[in-house]
């Protein structure tokens, strides 16, 4: 009962349990283009750090002591993957189904959650500027937040400025199993965005980016035990993502990077180079 008080716990972020006001969020002002990744490839350009995009990985053959990766080989190797994308590259990977077979499947008993969608349209209307930019709601079936992207990236706010309107993006966590048809999920979170500011019904939807994917990781009872660590049965080869279990507590996108805050420890520690701090909350509380 102890290890799922646990998981409930860490599926609030923390967030909900140590602020008065409930939720709260900093956020970048803009485009994650433009404030996250182009910054941080301008960092990394400082480096001998070499950044290759649009190049499908589908399997990882060690070759003596180091890993192929496409035409190129490196010591170490950290799949930041996702469950599908690892499944993929361990399953289609020679060496690890013949001489890691445990390992192949364990990996292949992870588990991803239900569906879920995101919609984000340009519209000639919009809401109560009064209202905050992030709003949950209470799913009439799918729709379970909405996002004022006008009141929160610049970008979208001069694109309003010039044109008027909003732009919203709409979420449903859990797309239910009974809705498998991806145009009555758009048409249902729409529907019931419309339901909860009826001032936008009829609005014009002049652009419009829709996604249903498959590949969250779920987080149901007794699934942590089951989990991959950050480290694999080889000693160069690690793992990153919000599915890989770590000896602190953390979920979503705070486990993904403090995951990999782990893996890259080794690694440093093996090369006998300083490591990164990790902050946690205390391990042992009123509970244990």
């Amino acid at each position: 009962h102890l290890i799922l008080l646990a998981e409930l716990i860490k599926s609030f972020h923390f967030y909900f349990l140590s602020n008065d006001r409930g939720l709260l969020y900093d956020v970048l002002n803009d485009d994650f283009d433009l404030t996250l990744w182009t910054p941080l490839r301008s960092f990394l350009s400082r480096y001998p750090v070499q950044i290759f995009l649009n190049r499908e990985i589908d399997r990882l053959e060690p070759v003596g002591e180091k890993y192929q990766i496409g035409e190129r080989r490196y010591d170490y190797a950290i799949l930041a993957t996702d469950i599908p994308g690892t499944k993929k590259i361990i399953t289609h990977s020679e060496f690890f189904q013949k001489h890691y077979l445990p390992f192949v499947e364990s990996i292949g008993q992870q588990k991803v959650s239900q569906r879920y969608a995101v919609l984000r349209f340009w519209t000639n209307k919009d809401i109560d500027p009064a209202l905050p930019f992030f709003i949950f709601t209470d799913a009439l079936k799918v729709l379970d937040s909405i996002t004022t992207y006008h009141r929160m990236e610049k970008g979208a706010a001069a694109w309003v400025k010039q044109h008027g309107g909003g732009i919203f993006e709409l979420h449903s966590y859990a797309v239910p199993d009974d809705m498998p048809d991806a145009v009555e999920i758009r048409k249902s979170l729409l529907n019931e965005f419309q339901t909860y500011f009826p001032e936008l019904r009829g609005c014009e939807l002049k652009y419009e980016y829709f996604q249903l994917k498959n590949d969250f990781t779920a987080f149901h009872a007794n699934l942590f035990n089951s989990r991959s660590a950050y480290y694999t049965p080889l000693p160069t080869l690690f793992l990153a993502g919000d599915w890989v279990k770590i000896p602190t507590p953390a979920m979503l996108m705070e486990a993904a990077s403090t995951s990999a805050l782990f893996a890259v420890n080794e690694i440093l520690k093996k090369e006998n180079l300083q490591q990164e701090a990790v902050y946690t909350v205390p391990l042992k509380g009123i509970l244990a």
